[in-house]
């Protein structure tokens, strides 16, 4: 439960992706890990420069963006879309035959843990130890842009 709490702070405090492109010819190893990691190192600029923007009109209104009201608004409003965006992109890739399995699990791991942040909310970061698996399992698969 600690390293799913660490994946998600690291996730709202402010970190994702690259290139989406979609294949039908199955990647090599090399190719799949490059173009997933992409997908995540993308998507962490995007969040990075989300969140940033969110804290600094937080803090301009005079509101705490990280006191528990900006951090549940942040993980509704920006955090659980851009997992989204993050979800469908890795989707959009094929792993390698060797890999196929490792992959399927990992992703679905990774949709059932943004099911709970969204029937939950922040309460949910307690509740979703599917976002540990999902880290452990990308690191696993050497996408460590996608761990976080």
């Amino acid at each position: 439960m600690a390293l799913g709490l660490v994946v998600v702070a690291a996730l709202l405090i402010g970190c994702g992706g690259g290139d989406e492109t979609a294949t039908t010819a199955s990647l090599t190893e090399a190719q799949f890990v490059k173009q997933a990691n992409a997908v995540c190192e993308r998507l962490r600029k995007k969040r990075r420069d989300v969140i940033a923007a969110y804290d600094e009109r937080a803090i301009e209104n005079g509101e705490n963006p990280n006191g528990r009201a900006g951090l549940e608004e942040k993980l509704v409003t920006l955090l659980i879309p851009l997992m989204r965006e993050r979800l469908n992109g890795l989707e959009a890739l094929e792993a390698p035959e060797a890999d196929a399995e490792k992959w399927k699990r990992m992703l679905d791991h990774y949709a059932s843990g943004i099911e709970t942040l969204e029937e939950q909310g922040f309460d949910g970061l307690t509740n979703a130890p599917q976002l540990e698996q999902y880290a452990e399992e990308a690191r696993r698969l050497h996408l460590g842009r996608c761990m976080a």
